[in-house]
Formats: structure tokens, C-alpha cells, sequence
């Protein structure tokens, strides 16, 4: 009887580590997946930037993104953060002089 109950709860235990393992493989895919998708968005946009256009243009084509990016604004250089998974972004930065695009940069960080 008590091996009958110590069996039962070996393979409930076992079950649940092995429920615990999967998901944390699909989660690890799934960001692999993210962060790839992120990548190509911010270079496809960093990309699509022309120098010497104006940087209005470029704020507005941002906000009509379907990715999902956050402007930040530090002096002449304006970075669109495209968020992926955890501890994971896209940067695409772009310098100005005069309001007019004269360097774009894509930087990824990711810890």
C-alpha cells in the first residue's frame, strides 16, 4: 500500500518537472522567435531611413509602424527602441543636425 502511494507521488512529481522543463523550452523558442522578428523590424526601418531627410518624416513613418517601437529624444539624436523578449531591444539611432537625418545605427542589446 505504501509503495502503491510513494509511486503515485514519484510520478506526479516527475510530471510536473517534466511539464516545468517543457514550458521553459517553448518559452525559450518563443523568444529566440521574438527577438528575431525585432531585429529584422528595426533594421528594416533603420534601413528605410534616407540621409538627409527630414526627421519628421521619419518620427511619422515610426508612429505608422506596426511594430511596436518607442521614441526617445536626446538632444540631435533621436533612438527607436523596438522591445522584444525579455532583457532583449533593438535600437535604431538616428542623428540630426538642423532637423535632417546625417546618421542612422542599429544597435542590439542583449543581456
Amino acid at each position: 500500500m505504501i509503495k502503491k502511494v510513494l509511486l503515485g507521488i514519484f510520478i506526479a512529481i516527475g510530471a510536473f518537472v517534466l511539464l516545468l522543463v517543457l514550458l521553459f523550452v517553448v518559452l525559450g523558442f518563443y523568444s529566440v522567435h521574438t527577438n528575431d522578428k525585432v531585429d529584422a523590424a528595426a533594421k528594416k526601418f533603420c534601413n528605410s531611413i534616407r540621409i538627409e531627410s527630414n526627421i519628421d518624416t521619419v518620427v511619422k513613418a515610426a508612429e505608422r509602424s506596426s511594430e511596436r517601437n518607442r521614441l526617445s529624444i536626446n538632444q540631435d539624436e533621436y533612438r527607436f527602441t523596438f522591445p522584444g523578449a525579455i532583457f532583449h531591444a533593438s535600437v535604431c539611432s538616428v542623428k540630426t543636425v538642423q532637423g535632417k537625418v546625417v546618421s542612422t545605427e542599429i544597435q542590439v542589446y542583449d543581456d
